[in-house]
């Protein structure tokens, strides 16, 4: 028999239970949620990226509530950031069409 108090823990390792604490992980969808609403903002695919924040931040916020994930500041700012990109893209196309609409016209 070994005199040495640390033996049993060196061969069976650490105790694990029910208290030991898991980070939680970060939601993928929030990530893309918030990557779409940047792009959407800045112009890069300004319709298209601003739904994907829309939509992919309010699914990510309903499965982080329900997961215990984290991402939740981030997916309500890709929520926010996708409604001002899509407003953006939409009073540019229609500053655009009034453009085409005066230009169009008789003098």
């Amino acid at each position: 028999m070994s005199t040495d108090p640390y033996d049993d823990l060196q061969r069976r390792g650490p105790a694990r239970d029910s208290s030991e604490f898991v980070a939680p992980t970060m939601n993928a969808l929030a990530v893309v949620a918030i990557v779409g609403s940047v792009l959407g903002l800045i112009g890069l695919m300004p319709l298209i990226g601003s739904i994907v924040g829309i939509v992919g931040g309010r699914i990510a916020q309903r499965q982080i509530a329900e997961r215990g994930q984290d991402g939740g500041s981030m997916a309500r700012i890709a929520v926010i950031m996708g409604w001002v990109g899509l407003s953006l893209a939409l009073l540019v196309i229609l500053f655009v069409a009034v453009l085409i609409a005066t230009a169009s016209a008789p003098q």
